[in-house]
């Protein structure tokens, strides 16, 4: 299986994260994690809100993509 991070980082971060809040991951996600690209994909359900607008609170240009589920509103 290929991953993005090699096994003893995503263990490390595993570690670090454990008890970690969601603001703190989604930030390591948009600014440290060297991501060149990344994007919030979201059915608009209400987890996914609140994922973006955390993301967009940290990244205000962060591009959210709809995902058509056939159950929205």
């Amino acid at each position: 299986m290929h991953t993005f991070l090699p096994p003893a980082e995503l263990g490390a971060l595993k570690c670090a994260f454990e008890d970690a809040e969601p603001g703190e991951i989604l930030r390591w996600a948009l600014e440290s994690a060297g991501i060149g690209r990344i994007a919030i994909a979201s059915a608009f359900q209400s987890e996914g809100t609140v994922v973006m607008h955390l993301a967009t609170q940290i990244r205000p240009d962060v591009p959210i993509l709809f995902l058509e589920t056939g159950y929205q509103f």
